[in-house]
């Protein structure tokens, strides 16, 4: 008898709040006691609770990871994208010539874009291969990014 209402648990429940059957007509339809037809109603009812309760969490989890990544996509569109690692872009970024790339390579092969901005011309004109137009070239793309630097300073 039980698995004979287990099966009919959702159409008893359909029955009950579309047609408004009286649960005796469900009782006797299904040949089992009234008080049966009520306790798998209530027991369908509180699944049905449970599982929108569960339904409501997981929709509260949803809009909360929502807000935290506006919050984080905005913070991400006020940073201007120059400052966000000035001192870490290194030197491949500034699109050299060969020449330029290797003399600035003779100095250090780990130097970063902040650090050459610091040199001065008379530091860049001590090193070997690098002369007056390889230190303009270098100084104009420096001036792209925008980071400080004293390369036009005595030309």
């Amino acid at each position: 008898m039980k698995s004979r209402i287990s099966e009919c648990d959702w159409k008893c429940f359909e029955d009950r709040v579309q047609g408004g059957i009286s649960l005796k007509t469900l009782a006797n339809r299904n040949g089992v006691s009234v008080e049966t037809i009520r306790r798998r109603l209530s027991r369908c009812v509180r699944r049905l609770l449970r599982a929108e309760q569960k339904w409501l969490a997981a929709e509260q989890r949803l809009e909360e990871m929502r807000r935290q990544l506006n919050d984080l996509s905005g913070r991400l569109h006020r940073t201007p994208p120059t400052s966000i690692a000035r001192d870490a872009l290194v030197v491949d970024t500034l699109s050299l010539s060969v020449r330029a790339f290797n003399g600035i390579m003779n100095i250090d092969t780990r130097l970063t874009v902040a650090a050459l901005g610091a040199m001065t011309r008379k530091d860049l004109d001590k090193t070997k291969n690098i002369g007056t137009r390889t230190i303009d070239e270098i100084a104009e793309k420096v001036d792209r990014l925008g980071i400080p630097h004293q390369l036009w300073e005595n030309r």
